[in-house]
């Protein structure tokens, strides 16, 4: 048996997300336990300027956001092992150039290396992935765990791969071969722990673009620790291209499983905030209830994102009291035909109510909007800007829609000839660059001047918030002294 030396890589990010790639992690995880010689490089980390996250103004994040490919190429040429087979994060759209860049340097290095590429982008494009990218010889489609152990398994015995579930390949001749699609994962409980020790923990943040919890850069000093309580998600968002990953299943762990993976952080990485990355984190309101009651004890801040047609008072309350700090809304819009059209699942007052009832606990949160989906008009725009100033909590964000592949949107775009550029690194719904997308009804300059105008709208909107918070805040100076004045005249 040959033992293969395996790589595993999350390429450079055009938005510096540096935090722990837990997809990732649980193949490395999943792969040492199944007996294979697993490495983990992160090159997200290796050009990034920390000393930036010194106080930086936000101004400054476009100098941090600028990727070192000649640090990079020689990190990898000098001193990383010639692996036999990499395993090359594909997930996010405007990122896959550089995967497909990361996987030109590695056959640079090593031309026999096997470059295998998985998430979300690659599994809703695989023909189209390899036809792009020569240097990526095959795409995993779906869930990797059990599809990359059936591929080495293959390899480390001189198999065949042609004909395997989930895989998209070159054959003999060159010829692309879509394979038939795996199942997702049953019981995500079975799979380990993401192997952080492989990881560079100790240079994690959770950095954000929008400053939802006060000035600076939505910097997080604290060792970021970020967990899935779940996979997948139940709702049928039209810009939404997750299903292509979870088939539409949603699987949840055991409240104990995860229990048992934030304490293995607090030995571990002496952590003091966790963030729960899944799309839903509060689908089941007795799990939500057991897991605030184990985080309560540890008296430490977390934060989730949650649907506004899934919490009450009671579940909120025990949020709050347990240490969540922050729960982000997705919201997307102020115009319930606009909700019914992207098949959001819940109507404005149920969003209303929670708000509402958010704000009673005194639980602080954030909501997002979404800009272009097809029946937005300027009324229904305004609508929404309305909604994201009056129940923004401590910052509204309003994204432009991108389709991205994968996406009922995605499918729809093309369709229509409603997409202007498949130019991958502009697919980010972030970005204030041109778009790729123009929704029905409108003309391209004219979709990218409300957004702008929207966002600065927001900015000035949060902005004058502040400053009369502030005002606010020091106007009672004078009265909070005069109370301990005699606070402590009362003492004597």
């Amino acid at each position: 048996m040959k033992n293969l030396k395996i790589d595993i890589i999350k390429p450079p990010s055009n938005n510096r997300k540096i935090y722990p790639p837990l997809g990732l992690g649980y193949i490395s995880a999943f792969l040492k336990k199944e007996g294979f010689d697993v490495d983990f490089v992160d090159t997200t980390i290796i050009d990034f300027p920390f000393h930036l996250l010194k106080g930086i103004p936000r101004f400054y994040w476009k100098e941090a956001c600028k990727i070192d490919w000649e640090k990079i190429s020689a990190y990898f040429l000098n001193k990383t092992r010639d692996a036999d087979i990499a395993l090359i994060n594909g997930s996010f759209t405007a990122d896959i150039y550089n995967t497909a860049r990361i996987a030109g340097i590695l056959k640079q290095k090593n031309k026999s290396c096997l470059t295998v590429v998985g998430g979300t982008h690659v599994s809703a494009l695989p023909q189209e992935t390899l036809e792009e990218f020569p240097n990526i010889d095959i795409v995993v489609m779906g869930e990797g765990e059990y599809i990359v152990r059936e591929l080495l398994n293959a390899l480390t015995t001189g198999k065949s791969y042609h004909g395997l579930k989930g895989i998209a390949y070159r054959n003999e001749t060159g010829k692309i071969i879509v394979g038939e699609r795996s199942e997702p994962i049953v019981d995500i409980n079975e799979l380990p722990f993401p192997s952080r020790e492989l990881m560079p923990m100790d240079k994690y943040r959770m950095i954000w673009e929008a400053m939802q919890r006060g000035p600076g850069p939505g910097f997080i000093g604290d060792p970021a620790a970020v967990v899935f309580s779940s996979r997948g998600c139940t709702g049928h968002c039209l810009f939404c291209a997750s299903r292509e990953i979870s088939a539409g299943r949603m699987r949840l762990r055991s409240v104990d499983n995860i229990i048992g993976e934030i304490e293995q952080l607090i030995k571990n990485y002496h952590i003091s905030n966790v963030h729960f990355l899944d799309d839903f984190f509060t689908v089941d309101h007795e799990r939500t209830l057991r897991i605030c009651k184990f985080l309560k004890k540890l008296k430490m801040e977390w934060y989730c994102y949650a649907r506004v047609d899934s919490v009450s008072e009671e579940m909120l309350r025990e949020m709050k009291n347990s240490g969540c700090a922050l729960v982000d809304y997705g919201l997307e819009s102020g115009d319930q035909t606009i909700l019914n059209n992207i098949r959001k699942g819940f109507t404005l007052e149920q969003a209303k109510k929670a708000l509402a009832m958010t704000r009673k606990v005194g639980l602080k949160y954030v909501a997002s909007f979404t800009f272009g989906m097809p029946g937005e008009s300027k009324e229904t725009f305004r609508k929404t800007l309305r909604l994201a100033k009056t129940f923004g909590g401590m910052r509204a964000g309003i994204f432009r829609i991108t389709p991205y592949p994968g996406s009922p949107l995605y499918r729809m775009a093309i369709k229509n000839k409603w997409l202007i550029s498949k130019r991958w690194d502009m697919y980010d719904d972030h970005s204030v660059s041109e778009s790729v997308y123009v929704p029905p009804g409108w003309s391209k300059d004219e979709f990218q001047k409300t957004y702008i105008a929207a966002q600065r709208q927001l900015d000035r909107h949060y902005t004058l918030s502040r400053i009369l918070r502030l005002r606010s805040i020091f106007k009672r100076i004078p009265a909070l002294l005069r109370s301990l004045l005699r606070h402590c005249n009362g003492k004597e």
